[in-house]
């Protein structure tokens, strides 16, 4: 993204928040988080080349994510919220964090799902899936999960990990899907259109 004037330094990257309350400018050894209404600082992350970036909307919480270890924090304290280390390879996203492991069948991952508040829900032990089982609605928190060795669609929310449906039906055929932005539909596309 083109750097426009806010903020003190110029770093070549930068985050602003879904928000849009705050920018995060990044560099390989500090974040800053500025108060885009009163471009003033909130934050200075000392990241030591981990990836930072926003939680949800990221007005409350950042990550910090190394490759074994992925920490929640308040943006206003900079308090620590939880943390989750692996010895698999972490790679964050924006409400997800994704935990490379080898299985005996080549599923190659979990996921751990993070809501707004800075929580995060892990699926169980014994589910793992592909990087493309795995859909997500930024705006409402819902997800879908295709098991494709179990033939079942799992639908549910972030903010109510309790209450999933589950849809049972040919999932070896599917080509692509997708959420809506609302969240209440999910798009199932099948190989023969």
């Amino acid at each position: 993204k083109e750097y426009n004037e806010l903020g003190q330094n110029k770093f070549a990257e930068y985050i602003v928040n879904t928000a849009g309350t705050y920018r995060m400018e990044l560099s390989d050894s500090i974040a800053h988080i500025y108060d885009l209404k009163t471009n003033t600082v909130m934050n200075t992350i000392s990241t030591d080349g981990a990836n930072c970036n926003f939680v949800g909307d990221g007005s409350k919480y950042y990550i910090l994510t190394t490759d074994n270890e992925c920490t929640v924090y308040s943006i206003k304290d900079n308090k620590p919220i939880h943390t989750i280390k692996s010895d698999s390879r972490l790679i964050a996203r924006e409400n997800y964090i994704i935990e490379y492991i080898k299985t005996e069948d080549e599923k190659i991952a979990r996921v751990h799902l993070l809501n707004e508040l800075g929580t995060y829900y892990d699926f169980d032990e014994d589910v793992y899936f592909t990087f493309l089982d795995l859909y997500l609605c930024d705006k409402t928190h819902s997800y879908a999960l295709v098991y494709s060795t179990k033939g079942i669609i799992t639908l549910g929310n972030l903010n109510n990990p309790n209450f999933n449906i589950e849809i049972k039906t040919d999932v070896s055929s599917i080509e692509h899907c997708a959420l809506s932005d609302d969240g209440k539909y999910f798009f199932v596309e099948h190989e023969d259109s």
